[in-house]
């Protein structure tokens, strides 16, 4: 038996920023709050042994503890000498819902197999010692925490109070007359990782727009605080790259549709790369008779609406805020995403409930829009 090689992470600290972004672009990536994991043949590692250039490595390196003996010179002098029969064994921990390895010891090791392609696309599982071990358990759970420092910066404010007025003054802008204060309950969590460091939904897959990075893990926290996506179906229109989908493996079923073919793409990626996606599937938008034909077809319990200005088609603009209302319509509620506050003037008649205040950088804000209990 063996292991593919994609299914290693190797870490790699985020301040090591320029060449990491270059790396990322390149194909699907994972980020706990304070490492971004990466396959071993899109390392860092495997890198400067392809290319000979050590100087992003060595970036790496200088942020190790000095004991472990780490340097460009001891890693040229392993890939001379690496021979598999006297190699220790790579030890790694399955990370959490994707079913990936995250390589605590034999990064190196890693990167010099599959550069020398020892052993081809995989490794023999008998090279691998992968558990959840607790000392590997401990040694993560200190990191997530340690993380949430690194966070703050990127967390959305938390409210003061419950008032109306307070949510207002953390707005880009006002929310409309009608909009409701969430209960405190609702409220976006400020600078926190998760009530479960090592558990379901440590893991961030970032999405990186030409705004700056959008926290999507505490965006995915804020929604389930108001919704349980616990084995539902969910049908998302404008799902885009498909990073806060991936974000709910919890749900039964999704079925994502939007209007870029590389968006389409990416989401196509994301699930083959990601292991317990088999139930997540990505289709072009083709038009409104289309999108309510198939949201007949899926019959989700949790629908979701994408309508931020400066993704979505101009065209398709105003046949999404028609589905918009068709879902709320059909279903009494949804999850509606938007950076245009005129949009919740098609429901003056609901309850508009704030969930995701956005960050300085991003004014998209998420809704529960649902008929209001009479």
């Amino acid at each position: 038996m063996s292991v593919p090689l994609d299914a290693f992470l190797l870490h790699h600290p985020s301040k090591v920023r320029e060449d990491l972004i270059t790396l990322m672009k390149e194909g699907p990536h994972l980020y706990n709050g304070m490492y971004f994991l990466l396959t071993p043949r899109r390392s860092l590692h495997y890198r400067a042994l392809k290319t000979g250039d050590f100087v992003p490595y060595n970036e790496i390196i200088a942020t190790h503890d000095p004991s472990l003996g780490h340097s460009e010179e001891a890693f040229r002098q392993l890939a001379q000498t690496f021979s598999p029969d006297k190699m220790e064994n790579i030890l790694a921990n399955v990370f959490m819902h994707t079913k990936k390895l995250w390589v605590v010891d034999g990064a190196h090791r890693l990167a010099i197999a599959a550069y020398q392609k020892v052993w081809g696309d995989s490794i023999p599982l008998r090279y691998v010692d992968a558990s959840y071990q607790p000392e590997v358990k401990t040694y993560l759970e200190d990191k997530l925490r340690d993380a949430a420092a690194s966070l703050e910066s990127l967390s959305p404010p938390a409210a003061p109070s419950e008032s109306a007025e307070s949510l207002e003054s953390l707005s880009p802008q006002a929310p409309a007359e009608s909009l409701s204060p969430p209960a405190a309950s609702l409220s976006p969590p400020a600078a926190s990782l998760s009530p479960h460091p090592f558990g379901l939904y440590s893991v961030a897959l970032y999405n990186f727009r030409l705004a700056g990075p959008i926290p999507t893990p505490q965006v995915a926290e804020c929604l389930r605080r108001a919704v349980s996506f616990e084995h539902k179906t969910v049908f998302c229109v404008g799902c885009n790259t498909g990073m806060l989908l991936f974000h709910l493996p919890e749900c039964a079923r999704v079925v994502g549709v939007d209007n870029t073919e590389a968006s389409i793409k990416c989401c196509q990626r994301w699930g083959t790369w990601l292991f317990y996606t088999t139930n997540y599937t990505f289709v072009m938008d083709q038009g409104m008779a289309a999108n309510v034909a198939l949201l007949l077809e899926t019959r989700p319990e949790i629908s979701m609406v994408s309508l931020v200005s400066r993704t979505c088609p101009k065209n398709a603009w105003s046949d999404r805020r028609l589905l918009g209302r068709l879902v709320y319509a059909l279903h009494g509620q949804f999850l509606l995403e938007t950076d245009c506050d005129d949009v919740l003037d098609d429901y003056r008649e609901a309850q508009i409930v704030l969930l995701w205040n956005g960050v300085p950088e991003c004014r998209i804000k998420w809704f529960l829009i649902k008929k209001p209990v009479i």
